[in-house]
Formats: structure tokens, sequence, C-alpha cells
């Protein structure tokens, strides 16, 4: 799904943002549970469709107009009908976008998490948006709608059982469909490139190659950067290094089409090279661009970086955005000698928050694990850290979140439980080399989901999956062995050497670990794992 993106109004807004306080399986027997899940369903994804940021068009907001840090609590009713001063507000930045052809939903997302605490409220705004006849409702939900037909339930299934639920979804690309060329028909510039886009797919509404060049052409006679680079992009005008003494690509490059640049800096044959396409874009106002700079500067001069980030912060790119919220959040220990950055949590989780509906998966990772864990001031909701990692297999390719939503399918955790569907995520995830996937496969050879109950075997995943480099594995097979849960009499000194090994990489952390699971009577095993992989 397209993200969108951030207004200038960020770095007062974040702060009042922070919370307060049935598929019956067949059995397998050992490893064929790896294979047999995995089999025929590997790279079967359905086509996504994507854009370049949009250079920003929304004026700054003053500082005056933020409301005070001191938030409340999630509203009960988060509906716009129970707020109808802020939807009126809410409406009036959206008509604000529509004018300006603007895909960014910065101040109308904050209005929204202000208003109602919930992230997931944005969306019914969004529909009684579109149904008051705003064109960027219509787009949102066209958007939307069409990602979730494109789910991992739908992408990861077996081919005839894929092409049943396509059919039974019909009727939603349809409605997604039609949403869009409403929108399109209002004139509205990012409608009329992802209409085009369906018109060519054929997603929802017959294909159509002459109307879809049509609608691109129109869009195109706006002048639009974002317009001109797609055009370029659909028709092969651009998809290679070459391609920048192209006369079309070269006079978009004279323009100071900055998504022109930076896509052509991911080609470049060299790193000086793209570094100065780099700076090329980033000079010309691309925030991707400065992001990507910050990242290099980082280590040499950490300083600059940090100026960098923030300005692609105040140009709207939710990546940076993501990144800058985690510093507030946790700053880097030497990053935060040499800059002075300072810890600043509400405003931190705000801005991940921010970043997460504006189309960054890494933030909706982090608000699916704060609420599982109810940490960072979340309170514990299953429901919400399930619906966050749905969302991002839902628009991109994430196999941290893909197993984690696949262990809470196959778990019945915070949603109803389909042991088939996850044991499949999960599978797939560890195919990819995800190495915490594999403990999961261990999870449920030992309890039995999905497969006849394996202790051994779930021994030996575990093993495998502290060789691939999770060394929480050890800990895990220490405390079996320490319980007497892996199949024999308990073992001290067998749970000690497992202790030892884990020791090797995760210090006295694994005796500190192991000492939280001993106050456990059996294995519980969350859809993170303790480390970064």
């Amino acid at each position: 799904m397209k993200p969108f993106f951030l207004t200038t109004s960020l770095l007062v807004l974040f702060a009042i943002l922070t919370p307060q306080a049935d598929c019956t399986p067949s059995n397998h027997n050992g490893r064929q549970l790896r294979t047999r899940t995995a089999n025929g369903i590997r790279n079967r994804g359905v086509r996504r469709i994507s854009h370049p940021t949009p250079r920003p068009s929304l004026p700054l907001a003053s500082m005056e107009d933020a409301p005070g840090a001191d938030s409340k609590a999630p509203a009960v009713d988060t509906s716009p009908e129970a707020h109808p001063e802020r939807y009126r507000e809410f409406l009036a930045h959206l008509a604000i976008q529509q004018q300006e052809n603007s895909s960014d939903c910065c101040k109308a997302f904050s209005l929204v998490l202000v208003a109602t605490g919930d992230e997931f409220a944005v969306e019914s705004w969004m529909r009684k948006a579109a149904e008051d006849g705003n064109a960027v409702g219509m787009h949102y939900l066209g958007m939307t709608s069409a990602a979730q037909n494109a789910a991992p339930e739908i992408r990861y299934l077996p081919p005839a059982q894929r092409q049943a639920l396509l059919d039974e979804r019909r009727n939603d690309a349809r409605e997604a469909a039609q949403w869009l060329k409403k929108a399109a028909d209002m004139g509205y510039i990012p409608a009329m490139l992802d209409y085009s886009m369906f018109l060519r797919t054929g997603i929802g509404v017959e294909r159509d190659e002459q109307a879809a060049n049509r609608l691109m052409l129109n869009a195109s006679r706006s002048g639009n950067f974002e317009t001109r680079f797609s055009w370029l992009l659909q028709n092969n005008r651009l998809n290679r290094w070459e391609d920048k003494d192209r006369p079309e690509v070269a006079g978009e490059i004279n323009r100071g089409n900055h998504h022109v640049t930076y896509y052509l800096s991911r080609y470049a044959p060299n790193s000086q090279e793209q570094l100065n396409w780099l700076q090329k874009a980033s000079d010309a106002g691309n925030p991707a661009a400065r992001y990507a700079l910050a990242s290099i500067t980082s280590t040499q001069n950490p300083e600059q970086s940090l100026s960098l980030l923030k300005s692609a912060v105040a140009l709207h790119d939710p990546a940076a955005t993501f990144a800058y919220g985690s510093f507030l959040v946790s700053p880097p220990g030497e990053f935060h000698q040499r800059t002075g950055l300072q810890q600043n949590i509400p405003l931190g989780v705000g801005m991940i928050r921010l970043a997460a509906l504006l189309g960054n998966s890494h933030a909706r990772r982090a608000l699916s694990r704060a609420y599982y864990r109810g940490e960072l001031g979340f309170p514990r909701d299953h429901d919400k850290a399930y619906r966050h990692l749905r969302w991002i297999n839902c628009s991109t390719k994430d196999q941290i979140a893909f197993a984690a939503q696949g262990f809470m399918l196959l778990t019945g955790d915070g949603v109803q439980q389909d042991i088939e569907t996850g044991l499949r995520y999960i599978a797939l995830a560890e195919l990819s080399g995800y190495s915490y996937a594999r403990t999961m496969l261990a999870y449920a050879h030992y309890k039995g989901l999905g497969t006849e109950k394996n202790v051994t075997t779930a021994i030996e995943y575990l093993q495998e999956s502290a060789a691939l480099g999770f060394s929480h594995a050890y800990v895990y097979i220490a405390f079996l062995a320490a319980k007497g849960l892996h199949g024999k009499p308990a073992d001290p000194r067998e749970a000690e050497r497992y202790l030892n090994l884990a020791k090797f990489s995760l210090g006295d952390s694994a005796r500190e670990y192991y000492d939280v699971l001993m106050q456990q009577d059996d294995w519980i095993l969350p859809p993170f794992p303790l480390e970064k992989q």
C-alpha cells in the first residue's frame, strides 16, 4: 500500500500521542513438518503497487498550534461521529491535500491519534471522509482495500485455494477500484496514478491498457514530479543506470525531479557515483536521499548525520521518522554523547506511532511488540499486536512479522487459531533463513501443534536455531532439561551445559533469562525473539 507522508508539524505533535497506561490440520511426523507445510508456496506473491515519496506541499504548522504533552487514555468511542470538532478539522486538512494533490496525511493522522489514542481509528475516519466526498479518503480506502486483497493468506496459498479466496473477495477488489476511480475522476493525481495501475493490471476492473495510458498522460501534464517519474517507470524509460542519458530522463533530471535522481543513485556503478547522486537528490529536496546520507555519515560525523536525519523527518520520510523516534526512546551511546541527543520517550513513541501510519513497517513491528508485551506505556493488547503484524504483511515482505503472525495463528494468541496457516507462514520464514522460525517449529513439535508431539525433534530444531544465530534457543534447552520437560528426568548438569553455551553469545543475560524461565511450569514462547535478528 502506498504510504501517506508526514507534515512538518512533527516535533511537537508527537509528544501527545503516547498511550496511557477453523482449519483442521493433518498430522506430520518429525522433519516432514517443515517440507510439507512449505511445499509449493514459495514465490507466489501478488504484485503490489508502490510509488516514490512525493514532494511535501503542506505549509509549516506553528508550534503554538500543537496540543500539550498531557495525552489522555484512548477514547472508548473512536468513531469520527464521537469527535465532531476534530473531524471537521480533519476534513479541512484533507481538503487542502485534495486541492494541492498532496498525499501528505501526517496532520490528519495526528488529529485522529490525538482524538482517539488509537492507530486503527484512521480507517473509519477516512471512510467517513470518503463518504462525505473527499478524494483523499477515497484514495486511502481504495489502496487499503487493495493491500488487504493481496494479504499473505491469499499470496501464499496453493493455487486452487488462492483462486477460491480471490473469487470470494472479488467484490472487495471492485470496491477498491471504484473508490480510486471516483477520486481519479475528481482530478486527484495520486488516485489517477494508482487507478492507472489498476487499469493496467486488471485489479478490480477490466484490464484496459489504453485507458491506463490516457489517465497517466493526463496526470503527467500537471508537471507533478511524482507523476512524471511514475510515467518513466511504467513506460520502461527508467530501469537501469544507462537510462540517465535518455532525453526524457535527462529532461526530468534537469528540471530537478529528485525522484529520478534518487532512483538512479541506487544503480550507480560505484560508491562515489552513488554518493554524488544521493547528494544531488538531497539538495533537490528528496527526503529518502537525506535519510540515506544520514545513515552514511552517522559514524564519521554524528552531528551532520543528526542534522540530515531531522531534515529528512521535516521532509516527511517515514523511515527517518521511525529512526528518530527510536533514537529518542533509546539514544545510541556514542551517537548520544557526540550529538547531545536526549532521551524523550513520549515524543519518541509518538513519532513511532505516526511513522507506522505513514507506511513504515519497522514502526508497525515496534508497535506490535509494545502492545504484545505491554511496554512503552502501552496496555497489553494481543489483538492490536496481531493487527499491526497483519498490516505489515499486507503491504511488504517482512520475515520477522510474517513468522510472528504465523505463530499467533498457530497458538490462537490474539486471533482465532488456524494451525495450518500458522505453520505455513512459519515454514516459509524458516526457508528464508530466519533462525527464530526454527525455534517456533521446535515449539510446534513440543506442543504437538499440527504434528505429533515429539520432544526429541523439538530439541533438534532448537539446536539448529542456536547454531544459526538465535542463542536464546540454548537457554530454552537448558530450561527444558532443568524442568525435566525434554523427555527425560530433570538434569541440572545438562541444563548448566547448555546455559554455558548460551553465555558465549549472550553473556550474563543468558542466566538472567534462564532465571525468568524457571519461574514457569511449562515452556511459553513469545512470537518475537528476545534479540534483534
